[in-house]
């Protein structure tokens, strides 16, 4: 019997349980797709609006938004910026709405039969959109406990999820704004981690295309999620005779490399797709102007501890992110390193 029926793990199992009930609570409490903003507002207007203008009305140029029936419905709820040539184009790369497509293609089918107009921006619409957030934290947290029972007891693994959903911002990106981001880059990172511990273990090739696929969906969702592409030298290593050994099953396995790169890519042909049909061009850096780095004068206290973005002030359960690396290091030193790494790294680019 798998690990997921395993009664030794009942803990973690019943924590996945209590974190999946109290955000369905959560989310059927406040019913955000009945409020007046509704579940499509801020970002999500740019993130959800290619499904419709693909799938419905045919036009990356929005004009539907101005037509007199969708009046009620569609506008103000498509963000996008204007190009220097004039074209509308939305920031925000594919990665959610390919989340989101399974549900919309559901609510596109149900609304008709509901009353409603399947115009992409009716009730079903909004609700499909919620209730996505609750299936992609369920499918996350079930890939993290798989991938955490291999190294932790079961009354770790248990307190571990309910601290990370709890205990974070999650529960909030789960409920309350659930179409955001946050909790399909979680989803996705836990399975990118499940499936390269897999690879790096039984080296299949089913895991290879699979971790291919994750890895292109991992950077969709959110371009700045690249830098965890570093586990594929870092994770399970521990030493640098580790990091030899490492890069050189990599280099021993180009072939399977260059395979999960072709598969990342081919998540990302709709992104090239898009850019091409606006802009003539296969790749377009969409956020031009819209800010940039200052890669030279890190905020490292102001997004630890500000009020305004602090890690810390406002999610102090983090701070055991932070005392448990000495006992990481001496328990499990195959996790240190790339969970110091990926830790370090975030936090300079954040």
């Amino acid at each position: 019997m798998s690990k997921i029926c395993d009664r030794s793990n009942i803990f973690s199992l019943l924590a996945i349980i209590l974190i999946v009930g109290i955000s369905t609570t959560i989310t059927f409490s406040q019913a955000k797709w009945k409020t007046k903003t509704g579940v499509i507002e801020s970002d999500i207007k740019g993130y959800y609006a290619y499904l419709p203008a693909a799938f419905i009305y045919g036009d990356f140029q929005f004009e539907y938004m101005w037509d007199e029936e969708n009046k009620e419905d569609i506008w103000g709820k498509i963000w996008f910026r204007t190009t220097p040539d004039e074209k509308r184009l939305l920031q925000y790369t594919t990665g959610l709405s390919i989340c989101y497509s399974p549900f919309f293609f559901l609510a596109h089918l149900s609304a008709p039969l509901l009353g409603y107009s399947n115009n992409g921006y009716t009730l079903p619409y909004e609700f499909a959109v919620q209730i996505s957030a609750l299936f992609y934290l369920l499918l996350g947290l079930v890939f993290l406990r798989k991938l955490l029972i291999k190294y932790f007891p079961d009354y770790i693994v248990a307190l571990s999820l309910l601290i990370v959903v709890l205990g974070t911002n999650l529960i909030f990106y789960t409920t309350y704004e659930g179409a955001m981001s946050h909790v399909y880059s979680f989803t996705f990172v836990a399975l990118f981690l499940w499936l390269l511990n897999e690879w790096l273990n039984k080296q299949r090739w089913r895991d290879a295309i699979l971790l291919g696929l994750v890895t292109g969906m991992v950077i969709l969702i959110r371009p700045s999620n690249i830098f965890i592409v570093l586990l594929f030298g870092l994770w399970g290593v521990s030493s640098w005779s580790s990091i030899k050994e490492r890069l050189a099953l990599l280099l021993n396995k180009w072939y399977v490399i260059l395979a999960m790169v072709a598969m990342a890519l081919l998540v990302w042909v709709p992104q090239f797709a898009y850019w091409h049909e606006v802009t003539g061009q296969w790749f377009y850096n969409s956020y031009s102007g819209a800010g940039t780095f200052f890669w030279g004068d890190p905020k490292v206290v102001k997004i630890l501890f500000s009020y305004r973005k602090g890690w810390l002030l406002y999610t102090p359960f983090m701070v055991l992110a932070f005392l448990g690396l000495p006992v990481l290091y001496r328990e499990k030193r195959e996790l240190f390193l790339p969970t110091l790494a990926i830790l370090l790294l975030a936090v300079y680019i954040l």
